[in-house]
Order: C-alpha cells, then sequence, then structure tokens
C-alpha cells in the first residue's frame, strides 16, 4: 500500500512538472503570437516608419524582438544585429546545415503564417541553442513583407 501512494505521488508530481513546462512553453508562444501581430498591425499602419516604434520593443522580458524581411528572404528591420540588414537570409543556414528560411518561405508562401525551428546562437549565454520562431506575412508600403519572432527555451515538438 505504502509503494502504490508513492508511485502515485510521483506520477501526480510528474504530471504537475510536465503541465508546467508545457504551460511556459504555451505561455511563450503566445508571447511569440502576439508580438507578431503587433509588428503586423504596426507596419501596415505605419510603413516602414513603424520601424522607429519597433526599434526598442521587446516582449518576455526582454528577450524576444521582431524582424522584418521582404518575401525574397531580404533582411529590412534587425534591431539587434543591424548588419544583417540587406542581407539575403535564403541563404543562411542555422549550425547544423538547416535553411530555415526556406521552410519559412515555403509555408508562408502557402499559408501566410507558421512556425519554424532552428540551432542558433543565444546571445544572452553564448551557447548555440534551440530557437523557435513565429513569421507572418504582412503588407507595408503596398509590399508584402514577413514579420517574425522567436524565443530560446521552447521544444522542438512545441514549434509548430
Amino acid at each position: 500500500m505504502k509503494m502504490i501512494r508513492t508511485c502515485l505521488a510521483l506520477a501526480a508530481a510528474i504530471s504537475l512538472f510536465t503541465s508546467a513546462v508545457y504551460s511556459a512553453e504555451s505561455s511563450k508562444r503566445d508571447q511569440i503570437i502576439n508580438a507578431v501581430n503587433y509588428g503586423v498591425k504596426i507596419i501596415e499602419t505605419k510603413g516602414r516608419s513603424g520601424f522607429d516604434d519597433l526599434k526598442t520593443y521587446r516582449f518576455s522580458g526582454g528577450e524576444g524582438y521582431l524582424l522584418i524581411s521582404d518575401i525574397k528572404g531580404i533582411m529590412l528591420f534587425h534591431p539587434a544585429l543591424p548588419e544583417m540588414l540587406g542581407k539575403d537570409m535564403s541563404t543562411i543556414q542555422d549550425t547544423k546545415g538547416k535553411y530555415f528560411f526556406a521552410e519559412m518561405k515555403s509555408k508562408y508562401e502557402k499559408d501566410g503564417s507558421g512556425w519554424t525551428s532552428y540551432w542558433w546562437p543565444n546571445p544572452k549565454t553564448k551557447n548555440v541553442e534551440h530557437k523557435c520562431t513565429y513569421f507572418k506575412t504582412a503588407t507595408m508600403d503596398g509590399k508584402k513583407v514577413v514579420v517574425m519572432g522567436g524565443l530560446y527555451g521552447i521544444s522542438e515538438a512545441e514549434c509548430k
């Protein structure tokens, strides 16, 4: 009987832990979606002048920020790495060789939005980590663009 109670207590603890992890990931996913939707609203309302509003915009406790590219993959806005401006993202691979922007492109051309994951250096920890990114197409100054936001700490299974 004591062993059954111990097993039940252990099962309950595992269930609570799993729920907490899932909830934290869902919360991060929701933060990314809300941030991207905010970015879409800004650039569809203000056009390129909305970049000024987005330069300092951060989400998830300051960890997340938004990126904007044209639909071909040319980076138009990157508040953390201005050296990326004008770069063709479709030619960039993650640390495991994945062309993650090409994956995003096939999804947004079909559905207008979606998720992708890739392995990228985390500027906070300086380690290569799994990053989960949500993206959505928008119209800025009459042209289609892609607004992206991502965070570390979301499992690959939850990045969809």
